[in-house]
């Protein structure tokens, strides 16, 4: 299964309800068998905003083996693959802080 972004946010693809949209659209399509796959369509969104709150938000209440294998990415550009990495990486030491700041 397939969502382009474009189709899921049309009018603005900057801002974190947008990436809320996104999100949302995400949670309600995925499925345990198929993966589901997010097509940027080499679209340039440069927002760390909408990229952490579309995807990224999603490793704090996923574990990041679980959402490999249900969500792909594909046709983001160079730039925007690095601000999501980047940002997926925070969400997941925040876990591992969250984890190690509740087992003292």
């Amino acid at each position: 299964m397939r969502i382009r972004v474009r189709d899921v946010c049309p009018d603005s693809r900057m801002f974190r309800p947008d990436g809320e949209k996104l999100r949302g659209e995400i949670l309600a399509r995925w499925s345990v068998e198929d993966p589901l796959d997010v097509d940027f369509e080499n679209d340039t969104i440069a927002s760390v905003s909408f990229l952490d709150e579309a995807i990224a938000v999603l490793f704090l209440e996923h574990a990041p083996e679980f959402i490999r294998a249900r969500l792909k990415t594909s046709n983001m550009t160079p730039g925007d693959r690095g601000v999501l990495n980047r940002q997926v990486a925070q969400r997941i030491r925040e876990i591992g802080q969250r984890a190690v700041g509740t087992s003292s």
